[in-house]
């Protein structure tokens, strides 16, 4: 005679693989949604950070049109006659090497650029965060450049001293952009002198300006 299994095993084995089978499967779904946030949060990384690249090469392209517009003259006179803009520890201003000379274009030189400032330079501001971040994006761009490093040198040109006499000079300097986008009212941890939710990048140029008269 053949004894027959309890049913009630039978049901506690079912119930044990559906319930297994339940848990993988809200583990996959959890897992799914989890990597689905990491790569939106990670996409968002990439944007700003792709965003910041443009707000430097904006910021650098208006350094070197404020150069370009004031010349290599007013660059020396600026920077080595010692009325180079110095650090004053308003953020986000980046400290430099101690007793180096560097001028500090802010935006408010290139918003002096403007109409209906000057009608006769920019058009429109080579910074515009709106066509950087979006018109509906918090983060506002805080462009500062560095020009330091500055000094004259002698280029070989047709009809000049070949011993480096003449009065032709042109100009040779570092320039930094520093191009960076804050969120208005953000917070500083204690441990970070960084705004928390800032985004940033830099360019950096090395330039010759010239010629022109060394001395005049």
């Amino acid at each position: 005679m053949t004894r027959r299994r309890p049913r009630h095993r039978e049901e506690g084995a079912v119930m044990f693989i559906v319930m297994m089978l339940i848990m993988m499967a809200s583990a996959t779904a959890a897992f799914a949604v989890h990597t689905a946030a990491v790569e939106v949060r990670g996409r968002g990384h990439m944007r700003q950070n792709t965003q910041a690249g443009y707000l430097a090469e904006a910021t650098m392209m208006a350094a070197l049109e404020w150069v370009d517009l004031f010349g290599p003259v007013n660059i020396l006179e600026q920077v080595v006659g010692g009325n180079g803009v110095r650090f004053d520890g308003n953020y986000p201003e980046v400290q430099l090497a101690p007793g180096r000379e560097v001028y500090r274009i802010y935006p408010e030189h290139i918003d002096a650029l403007l109409p209906p400032n000057s009608p006769n330079y920019f058009v429109n501001s080579p910074v515009d965060g709106d066509a950087m971040f979006g018109p509906r994006s918090v983060y506002e761009p805080a462009p500062i450049s560095d020009i330091y490093d500055t000094y004259e040198v002698m280029r070989l040109m047709a009809g000049s001293a070949m011993d480096g006499s003449g009065e032709l000079k042109f100009l040779r300097a570092t320039i930094t952009a520093r191009g960076r986008a804050l969120v208005p009212g953000d917070v500083q941890d204690s441990w970070d002198p960084r705004e928390r939710n800032e985004v940033s990048r830099d360019v950096r140029a090395y330039i010759t300006v010239g010629p022109y008269v060394a001395g005049k």
